[in-house]
């Protein structure tokens, strides 16, 4: 049996709370989609990542830093900085892999 991981993120500030989940849950939707990962905003400064692969976990952890830390959260920065994350850990962008 596969066990789920987690990783705790700190929410520098509460405001990000709702921007992370973004309108109709579209950037927590997107965020949970591309990193294959589960994320849980709770109501205080945390923000739980659960998954299966270690990989995943990193990559969501990373982005929610870097969308913080920039405050641009949006669907469409979120995949972007997927495929930036897989481009300098694998050599080959999120989508280069089907092609």
């Amino acid at each position: 049996m596969i066990e789920d991981q987690k990783i705790y993120v700190w929410v520098p500030d509460l405001k990000y709370r709702g921007r992370l989940i973004g309108p109709e849950g579209q950037n927590i939707s997107t965020l949970e989609y591309i990193t294959r990962t589960d994320i849980y905003v709770r109501d205080d400064h945390w923000v739980i990542v659960n998954g299966v692969e270690n990989s995943d976990l990193k990559l969501a952890a990373h982005i929610i830093w870097v969308l913080f830390k920039s405050g641009l959260i949006n669907p469409l920065r979120i995949i972007k900085l997927a495929d930036e994350y897989s481009k300098q850990k694998n050599g080959v962008g999120l989508f280069e892999r089907f092609y």
